[in-house]
């Protein structure tokens, strides 16, 4: 790995990107992304709203980011979900496959462009959502706080941008790359619950019974095996100082450090053995 060789992947990676943010796709997705990241830190952060905690300014990023998490997610998928499958239908992948620049530069490129796309956007409207909380909620988030807020959140668009391309590399178009990619994303975003509640079955667990301490420890497990699971249990573990999550915090950011690597081998490796 060189210097030169992450260059060429940066400049890929933006040109992409600027492509994207030309399109009609991108500023369709913009408001979704302002309402569900601007609208609910507004929302959220009312002290008259009953039934959430809002006590602190870290509990209301963290009910904000379940909503950010739809939005940025769903953006991955609207900006990624064709950067492999189109290039190969039109011949474009075949012209880029046979320059000489190794593959997985072209994958780390096209990784870097779909995340900054969302990212960008994302990252400016959380600052956004930390200052509104501040006007709302009357008290600065903690800067550890914060930090671990935006840098989950993009770590999170990481995951997603990886798992979208490797998918995008698996269809042979644009239609099958996108019912991959909502595939994948509906998956881990509605459907993941089952596999929890599978799992308590299997334990003999009540999944309705919230104070069944063993319950409640098994799902954040399984949580970890699920990009959104690991995003959601790193900003609970900055709640009332780690208490609120059933297992040790390094364990949670073993898994983000598992799905940040994992996904993008995935596609290093998808790239390295793609056939035009």
């Amino acid at each position: 790995m060189r210097v030169d060789d992450l260059r060429t992947a940066g400049r890929m990676g933006f040109d992409l990107a600027t492509d994207l943010w030309r399109s009609i796709r991108f500023w369709g997705l913009i408001p979704v992304l302002i309402l569900f990241t601007l609208g609910a830190a507004w929302g959220l952060s009312d002290a008259n709203v009953a039934g959430i905690d809002t006590s602190t300014p870290m509990s209301v990023l963290y009910l904000t980011s379940a909503l950010i998490l739809l939005a940025g997610t769903l953006g991955i998928v609207v900006a990624g979900f064709d950067s492999i499958s189109v290039p190969r239908a039109n011949g474009q992948l075949v012209m880029e496959l046979a320059q000489p620049v190794p593959r997985w530069v072209l994958a780390l490129g096209r990784l870097i462009g779909v995340w900054m796309t969302v990212a960008l956007p994302t990252i400016l409207l959380c600052i956004g959502a930390i200052f509104i909380v501040r006007l709302r909620a009357d008290g600065w988030v903690e800067l550890a706080d914060g930090l671990i807020f935006l840098v989950a959140t993009m770590l999170l668009l990481i995951w997603y941008s990886a798992i979208q391309l490797v998918a995008s590399s698996l269809a042979k178009d644009g239609g099958s790359a996108l019912a991959l990619g909502i595939g994948t994303w509906v998956l881990f975003t509605t459907l993941w619950i089952l596999v929890s509640l599978v799992v308590a079955g299997l334990f003999g667990l009540n999944p309705t019974d919230a104070g069944d301490e063993r319950w409640v420890e098994i799902s954040a497990i399984v949580d970890l095996f699920s990009p959104n699971g690991t995003y959601q249990l790193l900003l609970q573990s900055r709640l009332d100082g780690g208490n609120n999550i059933p297992i040790p915090t390094p364990y949670v950011w073993l898994s983000a450090i598992a799905w940040t690597i994992f996904p993008v081998s995935i596609l290093f490796h998808r790239f390295r053995n793609l056939r035009p």
